[in-house]
């Protein structure tokens, strides 16, 4: 299997801590990323394109640092087209049912397994022709609505999503909550977030932090964190103007 330096920290489990990216500038990500685990580059609610994305990926790959872009929206042309720039993961928006996820997955992976096409330039420039089964690409599902909580359990086992990704603003909407209640601090969503880690299978699934309390806060120049676990995580980030995050990881199945 070809490398993913983040799919390996998360399987050994480590927690990872990414920098979040919304503007179109790769030095951003060349003089500020360098000393975190992925960046996340936000082509939903940031001012990315195709075009800024692929040189967000090229910086990433420039500084040692794991690749992670939200693509717009669910259309399988699209999520071709980005997986085709060869990020070490993807996060896919609004992921309300079983059926969506499926279509994601269907999307994502090669025949037989799904309907993606091949012949990305960049993906095979890096990883060679042998890439649609040497190439493991983490799978994010974003649960942002009270119908994607009821679903919950049906989205991450659906085969071929990785990971789950708690989405407080949407859910505070959706709630008819302030736009700055603390997920901690607010029943509604701390359950919503919870419902991610129930027992499932006979694991019982925990929260812990991503940095024991005793730890300094790393010096770095960003004011945007996103930290993922191979672990079920609620982070509250240390940095000001951030929002609590937390993410559910599997392990994948083949990706064939």
């Amino acid at each position: 299997m070809a490398n993913n330096a983040l799919l390996e920290k998360l399987l050994a489990g480590n927690t990872v801590l990414g920098f979040a990216n919304m503007y179109p500038a790769s030095g951003i990500i060349e003089g500020a990323a360098k000393d975190f685990d992925f960046a996340w580059i936000d082509s939903q609610h940031g001012e990315h394109d195709y075009r800024t994305v692929l040189a967000a990926c090229q910086a990433c790959s420039g500084v040692d640092v794991a690749a992670l872009v939200r693509v717009p929206g669910q259309e399988p042309a699209l999520l071709g087209m980005y997986a085709d720039l060869a990020p070490l993961g993807m996060m896919i928006p609004m992921v309300n049912t079983a059926e969506e996820a499926q279509c994601v997955v269907d999307a994502l992976y090669f025949p037989p397994r799904g309907s993606r096409s091949f012949g990305g330039r960049r993906i095979i420039d890096l990883y060679g022709r042998d890439m649609p089964t040497e190439f493991h690409m983490i799978v994010i599902a974003q649960i942002e609505t009270l119908k994607a909580v009821e679903n919950t359990d049906a989205i991450i086992n659906t085969d071929g999503i990785d990971m789950l990704f708690f989405g407080p603003d949407d859910m505070r909407i959706c709630m008819g909550l302030p736009m700055n209640t603390p997920v901690l601090e607010n029943d509604q969503l701390r359950d919503a977030a919870q419902r991610m880690w129930w027992r499932r299978g006979g694991s019982n699934h925990t929260m812990r932090r991503a940095r024991p309390a005793s730890s300094p806060a790393p010096s770095r120049s960003t004011r945007s964190t996103r930290s993922f676990s191979s672990k079920p995580a609620i982070r509250q980030s240390s940095f000001p103007g951030t929002s609590p995050v937390c993410a559910q990881w599997r392990p994948n199945h083949s990706r064939m």
